[in-house]
């Protein structure tokens, strides 16, 4: 037999009856601003809307301006969230910025120092931090909170004693080595060197302090014996008192008359249990080995206290509470401490199962498997906390429009080391981005996309050599609205339209074998696995991840079969999921990698692992979404699985292998917002329905195996709905209530804890079928209680080739099927309506008629078939409800078909390109395919109203019955000599193509079908890209906006641009586009980029360019180059910035101090005033700040030397000094003795210099000729 034989032989079983059409839905995806559950900026699907508490808005939630995400700003609280929508930040009156890594001057942090506390908050945070507390705002620049943390209860501390003398220890026998001093001197300062463990010292060390704040009388009540209170120096100074540097007050030298360790009791500014002395003074942390705890009244730091480095949870003998660690002073009367009521309160949770939690620990908790496509029907991830000791939820977005993500991190800890915490965060569910963006084979770059998208997953279904195929799917299937409560006309059908994206038929070829001498048989040699449970197995599993949908289980363990089979004796069974109801310990959502400038994950190798093993001829790559660039992306998932077959079978070309492979399409808009498809089992599954139908299976050489992927519904009944009830952490929500059977409904939905209950009892009937609707122009007609007849307006017969749709409609919600023939019972029933397996009032169907003679034209000659079969013929209905209550009698919907002469003429339905399309600079020929009602021929011209004999141009057309797709049966022509403008074509058609040419009862068009495609006049550009060069910012990661201006083109310049950090990486669309100028906003570490991009316009001309910038970081606060006084203070910093001074202090809030600088400058002025000594600081304009002092002016009071000018030249400091001196400097402290230190001159100068090291701050103390020198430092310069 040679190939034309083969190849008839495969064609004979094609389409034999009328073909019989679901209706065609849209399926797209909406952005609710504010869920029921309260959750914020979700996609759902279009029909969604009981879970939406406003109306959905028909866009994506990223192209919403109120979903966008930014950095909302508490300008009370001083607080900034990131990643936060626009529209929650500004309803809880917030600021929004467009930043949401918050990466601006207002949310930079640094460390906020209030008593013995230290927090890494912002600067506005501070203030409202230390007003609350009541004390002065100590705000320091720090780049981390490690180095904030190590700031807590840093300042020196230690006994300001008012009142007296304190005694001298006369066992000292260390020599007194104070200066010779001028009368009116005093000293305040009691030193302490070495404080630790040393019960022995003696108040020595008498200084000179040029500090113009004398001690002065306290206005503080003080006991006749001596007062004392624990401060820093600074404030025993303000309040006139004497500081002892770490001494306790009850130290026996000080003469307080302060008892030692007379209580206990928490603070209310640091985390430990600490003994007080009875003056109301704390002392050091509580341990109940009382001497060791104070220390010989000496002050003992939490790290030399018992159980450093330990929670001491729980413990009798230790307060050294740490709430990092998880524990803190509280008061308690069992367990408590030997010496009183408290105790370190264990912060740490226990779960359930045993498993410890650290406190300020988060933790994801599921209700079953997750990942692999295989999240169970009604399940949610759950974000549970360890909050001071207690265990909470915070609910996910339900029907997983959220996901739990966790990781664990490395925390460094104060006091050294690291700890190991588990952190989680409920993050958006971009399950159906993986569909809906990332399929397309021929754009490699979604390919890669979906590979690094942890959402996503590729899932590579192999059944055979010439079966199997990739598809991007969600990791995490999204849940659907279970229940048409309200009865929304087409929810389920959209539902449907989601799952249906995963059904397939596969192509089983039968070749007939000599059987004995004269015998025959026919035997598979081609997709024979298709036929096996393997197949269904495979198919399912990618149903599944589609979202609800395919044969599965609840998060309970209860399912339900939701899919249909033609051509293939097995089944699924969902008890073979049953195991997937169970979590998996261990298993969790990874946090999702940053993708962009961090580099790019994955590759060309990577991508090539999952490419098809098979060619069509024209990519070397199997395309499943058609060819043809402009007729959107054509799902053609049977023809791409026999393409190679054909090919080798057949010796058909690729391209008719292609075109013969058409039997079952999905069209997918471009826009990539919705869904079209044939409904349950569309046109082509009905072909081989009818065509069993007609002649039976076994007559057929080719065996159309069919996979139907249809919403997964909840089992009957409502035996397990109390089981969604009586867990706390996991409250119930009508969609884990509403999967637990058709009969669960949701109750009290106003309070917290919500009940699902039983509906109404069942009462055991079926539901009553009636008709509801059809198609303009058709009626329906002698109505009886079992079944109705369609027919035309005027009682005729419906024509061929026309398409009629028709609703029925039930009493009670319910399921519905139908059948060619009769059936003994519903589930014998191989056909559903387009509601497929929801529980609904409507019940919708389409279908198309073919003409009698186009069916005979195609017939195998062998099979008998009547004009009366053709043009009367029945559909048996039948519908359960809830409760599985069926009807046992079929309702009869009658249809007939005009079997009369064709006599109307074809016309087209579409065209692609769409008629006025544009198309880019220069093109000279365009492909186009017309779709036409009927099996016809087409031509065309250029020019106008000539006879279809006479058109100059043939088109390609595919005339057989089953080669219809959406829209009609398509013609294809390639369009040439096109030019700049308009250009104009002109198409008619003629019917019945299996006619000769010149049969007169061939019907052609009249009149023209106008055409015409516009080719643009002008090249699409790039005019400019930025940043270029070198680009600056304060902090990192920095926001850097990247910018491009198109012109030309299509509308003079409008398009699309994306980005990509590689320049053979995947592209990313900028977030504002879709105009003329487009911006993508990064946070970027500091280095050199190039950022590649490429823009194309609706003509998809494009054009690409870079970015070449270096990102440089000041982190560096302004240095002090040169200053003079001369009546006037005049300072000059090495770069743009603001000074300001305070007359006491270093540690002082800019926003409270006198500035010196009008804007930003280099040049800085202050009127000079001898009675104040300058502490000055300055701040650039990114908002570094001299964590200290950035140089201190003395007035000159106690005639001690003054340095009047200080100058950096070269590697040298200079200074010069009023009147000759010498002096001393240190790195680290104004609190040194000169003499232990390195001297800038070795005799007394007016003039003294030293070598300059960039990044140290030197601190400078001179000393007259007497040796007197000030307490404080003479000048603090920072270089």
């Amino acid at each position: 037999m040679d190939n034309k034989i083969k190849f008839k032989l495969g064609l004979i079983v094609f389409l034999i009856g009328f073909l019989i059409m679901n209706n065609i839905y849209a399926l797209d995806i909406n952005c609710c601003p504010k869920m029921i559950d309260k959750s914020i900026c979700q996609e759902i699907l279009d029909t969604d809307t009981s879970t939406c508490s406003v109306s959905p808005l028909p866009v994506r939630c990223e192209e919403f301006s109120d979903c966008q995400l930014g950095c909302c700003i508490d300008k009370t609280e001083g607080l900034c969230t990131t990643q936060a929508p626009r529209s929650a930040c500004e309803d809880n009156n917030g600021t929004w910025e467009d930043d949401a890594s918050c990466s601006i001057s207002e949310c930079q942090k640094g460390c906020c120092v209030i008593q013995e506390n230290s927090l890494f908050v912002t600067d506005q945070r501070c203030d409202q931090l230390s007003n609350i507390s009541g004390v002065e705002k100590d705000f320091r620049e720090v780049q981390t909170e490690m180095q904030c943390l190590m700031l807590k209860g840093s300042g020196d501390k230690g006994a300001c004693v008012f009142g007296f003398v304190p005694r001298i220890n006369e066992t000292n026998n260390t020599k007194n080595n104070s200066k010779t001093i001028k009368p009116y001197t005093s000293n305040n300062t009691i030193n302490n060197s070495n404080s630790t463990n040393n019960t022995n010292s003696s108040i020595t060390g008498y200084l000179v302090s040029n500090n113009s704040r004398m001690p002065r009388e306290s206005n503080e009540s003080e006991e006749d014996n001596g007062a004392c209170r624990i401060t820093t120096e600074s404030e025993c100074y303000d309040m006139g008192g004497m500081f002892a540097n770490s001494y306790l007050c009850s130290h026996p030298d000080l003469n307080t008359g302060c008892k030692r360790q007379t209580s206990i009791d928490c603070s209310d500014t640091s985390d430990e249990i600490f003994w007080f002395d009875s003056c109301g003074n704390k002392e050091n942390i509580y341990s109940s080995n009382k001497d060791a705890s104070w220390n010989g009244g000496m002050m003992m730091s939490k790290e030399q206290s018992c159980g450093a480095g330990s929670s001491n949870a729980n413990s009798q003998d230790c307060g050294n509470c740490n709430y990092i660690l998880g524990s803190i002073c509280a008061e308690s009367e069992n367990p408590k401490v030997k010496d009183g009521d408290f105790i370190c309160k264990d912060m740490n949770c226990v779960e359930k199962d045993g498993t410890k939690r650290q406190n300020g620990e988060s933790w994801c908790v599921y209700d079953s498997y997750i990942g692999d496509g295989k999240d169970t029907v009604g399940s949610r991830h759950w974000k549970r906390l360890c909050t001071d000791g207690e265990i909470d939820v915070e609910p996910c977005a339900d029907y997983r429009a959220e996901l739990c993500a966790q990781k664990v991190t490395e925390v460094e800890m104060p006091e050294g080391g690291k700890k190991s915490l588990t952190v989680a965060k409920c993050v958006i569910n971009e399950g159906l981005n993986c569909i809906f963006d990332y399929n397309d084979p021929k754009d490699a770059e979604k390919t890669a996309k979906c590979l690094k998208n942890t959402d996503c997953m590729i899932n590579h279904v192999y059944v055979s050599e010439y079966f199997q195929f990739d598809f991007c799917t969600a990791r995490y299937p999204k849940g659907f609205e279970l229940k048409n409560e309200d009865d929304k006309e087409d929810r389920g059908v959209k539902q449907k339209a989601l799952c249906s994206m995963s059904s397939q038929n596969c192509t089983v070829i039968y070749e007939k074998k000599r059987k004995g001498m004269f015998g025959s048989k026919w035997v598979c040699v081609a997709n024979c696995e298709c036929q096996t449970d393997a197949f269904i197995a495979e198919m399912n599993d990618l149903c599944i991840s589609m979202g609800d949908c395919g044969t599965y289980i609840n998060y309970i363990g209860e399912g339900t079969k939701n899919i249909g089979l033609v051509n293939n004796p097995g089944d699924v069974a969902w008890e073979a999921y049953k195991h997937f109801a169970e979590p998996v310990k261990g298993q969790f959502v990874a946090p999702k990698e940053f993708r962009g400038p961090q580099g790019e994950a994955g590759g060309e190798e990577e991508i090539n692992t999952y490419r098809h093993k098979y060619t069509n001829g024209y990519s070397g790559e199997v395309n499943i979404w058609g060819t043809n660039p402009d007729d959107g992306w054509i799902a053609n998932w049977n023809g791409h699985v026999e393409i190679k077959w054909l090919s080798k079978t057949f010796g058909m070309d690729d391209y008719d292998a292609y075109m013969w492979s058409q039997l079952t399409t999905v069209i997918i808009k471009k826009e990539l917002l919705g869904v079209y498809e044939t409904g349950s089992y569309g046109i082509p599954s009905i072909v081989w329905v009818i065509i069993d139908w007609i002649q039976g299976i076994g007559k057929t050489k080719k065996v159309i195996v069919e996979f139907h992927c249809n919403p997964w519904k909840a089992p009957l009944g409502g035996i397990n709905c109390e089981k969604c009830n009586g867990d706390l952490l996991k409250p119930c929500s009508k969609y884990r209530c509403d999967s637990l059977g058709q009969a669960c409904m949701l109750s009290n939905l106003s309070v917290e804890f919500p009940l699902c209950l039983s509906a109404d009892a069942n009462d055991g009937k079926p539901p009553v079928i009636s008709p509801l609707n059809v198609s303009k122009g058709y009626k329906f007609m002698e109505e009886t209680a079992n079944g109705v007849k369609i027919r035309t307006e005027d009682g005729k017969c419906i024509p061929e080739f026309t398409t009629v749709k028709f609703s029925l409609k039930t009493d009670k919600f319910a399921q519905c099927k139908y059948s060619l023939n009769r059936t003994k019972d519903y589930t014998d029933m191989d056909l559903s309506f387009a509601e497929t397996t929801a529980f609904t009032k409507n019940h919708t169907t389409s279908f198309m008629m073919p003409s009698y003679d186009s069916l005979i034209n195609e017939l195998d000659p062998e099979v008998e078939f009547s004009r009366d079969k053709f043009a009367n013929f029945d559909m048996f209905v039948r519908c359960q409800d809830g409760y599985g209550n069926v009807n046992k009698v079929e309702y009869v919907v009658n249809l007939c078909v005009n079997d009369g002469p064709d006599k109307t003429a074809p016309w087209i339905t579409r065209v692609i390109p769409e008629n006025g399309k544009t198309l880019r600079f220069n093109t000279t020929s365009s492909p186009v395919t017309v779709y036409v009602n009927e099996p016809a021929n087409c031509r065309y011209d250029t020019i106008a109203n000539k006879k279809y004999e006479n058109m100059t141009y043939n088109m390609t057309c595919q005339t057989e019955l089953s080669q219809v797709s959406l829209g009609g049966w398509p013609c294809s022509a390639n369009l040439t000599n096109l030019s700049l403008g308009n250009n104009n074509f002109y198409f008619k058609c003629k019917d019945q193509p299996w006619l000769p040419e010149d049969n007169e009862t061939r019907n052609v068009n009249s009149e023209d079908y106008v055409y015409s495609l516009y080719v643009s006049e002008h090249k699409f550009n790039i005019s400019s890209i930025s940043p270029q060069d070198i680009i600056k910012n304060g902090f990192e990661p920095a926001p850097v906006t990247l910018k491009a201006q198109t012109f030309g083109g299509v509308d003079s310049g409008k398009g699309t641009c994306e980005y990509s950090f590689a320049q053979n990486g995947s592209y990313y669309q900028f977030l504002k586009t879709f105009g003329y100028t487009h911006t993508q906003v990064f946070d970027l570490m500091g280095g050199n980029y190039t950022i590649y991009v490429k823009c194309h316009d609706e003509s998809d001309d494009e054009a690409y360019g870079t970015a070449n910038f270096e990102l440089q970081i000041d982190t560096t606060p302004p240095v002090i180059i040169n200053y003079s006084e001369d009546g006037k203070i005049e300072l000059y910093t090495d770069e743009k910035a603001e000074c300001f001074y305070h007359p006491t202090k270093c540690n002082f809030d800019i926003d409270n101090a006198t500035s010196m600088t009008v804007g930003f400058s280099q040049e800085h002025f202050a009127n000079w005033d001898p009675g104040i000594t300058y502490h000055v600081k300055c701040a650039d304009v990114w908002g570094n700040t001299n964590p200290d002092c950035a140089v201190i002016l003395n007035s000159p009071d106690l005639e001690l030397p003054i340095i009047t000018r200080a100058y950096n030249a070269g590697n040298s400091l200079n200074i010069i000094t009023s009147e000759i001196a010498k002096c001393y400097y240190d790195f680290e402290t104004c609190y040194f003795k000169p003499e232990n230190a390195p001297s800038m001159t070795p005799d007394l100068e007016t003039e003294h210099t030293v070598n300059w090291i960039p990044g140290k701050v030197y601190h400078i103390k001179c000393a007259d000729a007497w040796g007197n020198y000030p307490m404080d430092c003479s000048r603090k310069i920072s270089m």
